[in-house]
């Protein structure tokens, strides 16, 4: 997730994500399997909760897009 603008909605088992007040994405929980978050971009409680009950790892990284897909490409490397 990249966008500064970005809100969530957690309904029904399901995620959904909204830019500029568009639903853009919803997926079941149970189809996540990580958050990556770029930037500053904060998570709501609700979600972070439900992150937290269903075992998903939030990574955040504060560089850019181009430097953090490194950083999370060597990451996963060491996993």
């Amino acid at each position: 997730m990249t966008k500064q603008d970005i809100s969530f909605q957690m309904k029904h088992h399901y995620l959904k994500v909204f830019h500029q007040q568009n639903q853009r994405i919803c997926l079941p929980i149970r189809n996540l399997s990580q958050f990556i978050i770029f930037g500053n971009i904060s998570l709501p409680k609700q979600v972070i909760q439900i992150a937290y009950s269903h075992q998903i790892p939030v990574l955040y990284l504060k560089s850019s897009p181009a430097i953090a897909q490194t950083v999370c490409w060597r990451f996963l490397f060491y996993l």
